[in-house]
């Protein structure tokens, strides 16, 4: 493979430059070296929530890194704990994000199209099919498609809206890629998936003074975010904290939707997308973020105006997650 191949896989390991790297190396046993890397990586990301882009042009260092991404993988596979592997998802996917800051637009295309998204070159700009648009837009007034200049079917962007959309993105697509079976794993791996320093904390979601902040921000509308407060909040709350049944808490959220509307109608979220979050959360037993991750993940709502003046106890629980 290339010198520009093995660049485009370090930068998005999760890539089919990456994966066809790692299969041209014909990798036939585990190895200890790789192992211990992946425990670090997964070490930083759990505790931190953070990984570092860092650019370097020693290329064994690159292929170290592909190889350790898919060491983590399988060390994520044998936990199966499908919200460290959100967490994992979101730290790959701002390092990707900060790849993508250096990268040109033939790369951004390339890795848009590596994600079932259409884009394309319109002049000194990158455009995206306004379908997949619509489907993969943030949040917020100022990315609906009437703010966003459009011709021949084509949404166009600017460099930092497109990488806004491939982060999320990316994020969707590693939480959501298909794992090993747990048979299939080498038992190194399951045995070093033992020693991982899982933060684990006592999660309080309610704030001194009486009330959660969750419960309080299910009264009062919101006109940004939605779609990552039902999934990130909402329905796990309502579903692995309250306890309530899936048919309850998708009747709760619908309601709060409906209340959204009054101060911005324009959303895409349905029924049918909220007993999905519900029955997500149910399965893979996902805890909501915490207020003070809330904070930093959805910076568009003002957690202030809902925590009030106390944060209480709320807003230090998870806040790895």
């Amino acid at each position: 493979m290339d010198s520009a191949a093995v660049d485009f896989a370090f930068k998005y390991p999760f890539s089919p430059e990456a994966k066809r790297l790692i299969e041209e190396m014909k990798i036939t046993k585990i190895e200890g070296k790789y192992i211990e890397l992946a425990k670090s990586q997964l070490d930083e990301v759990l505790n931190s929530g953070k990984l570092e882009y860092v650019k370097i042009s020693y290329t064994p260092s690159k292929v170290d890194f592909v190889i350790t991404y898919a060491y983590s993988r399988m060390l994520l596979a044998a936990l199966r704990n499908q919200g460290l592997i959100q967490q994992y998802a979101r730290a790959h996917a701002l390092r990707s994000a900060a790849a993508l800051e250096g990268d040109d637009v033939d790369n951004i295309i390339k890795l848009g199209s590596a994600l079932k998204l259409r884009l394309a070159r319109c002049q000194d700009s990158i455009c995206i099919n306004f379908i997949d648009y619509i489907m993969n837009k943030p949040d917020g007034d100022e990315y609906a498609l009437a703010n966003v200049p459009v011709s021949k079917g084509m949404a166009i962007l600017d460099k930092h809206l497109a990488i806004k959309i491939l982060e999320m993105s990316i994020a969707e697509y590693i939480s959501s890629e298909p794992l090993p079976k747990k048979e299939e794993i080498p038992k190194e791996l399951v045995s070093a998936s033992k020693e991982l320093k899982i933060p684990i904390k006592n999660v309080d979601y309610k704030l001194s003074g009486g009330g959660g902040w969750i419960d309080r921000l299910l009264q009062i509308p919101i006109a940004d975010c939605r779609h990552r407060t039902v999934n990130l909040i909402l329905a796990p709350y309502l579903v692995n904290i309250k306890g309530l049944d899936v048919d309850k808490a998708s009747d709760i959220i619908s309601k709060y939707i409906q209340l959204c509307k009054t101060v911005n109608p324009d959303t895409k979220i349905n029924d049918r997308y909220i007993k999905y979050q519900c029955e997500y959360a149910k399965k893979h037993g996902t805890k909501p973020l915490s207020l003070k991750r809330a904070k930093t993940e959805l910076s568009a709502i003002d957690f202030n105006l809902i925590a009030g003046e106390e944060e209480g106890v709320g807003a230090k629980a998870n806040d790895k997650k």
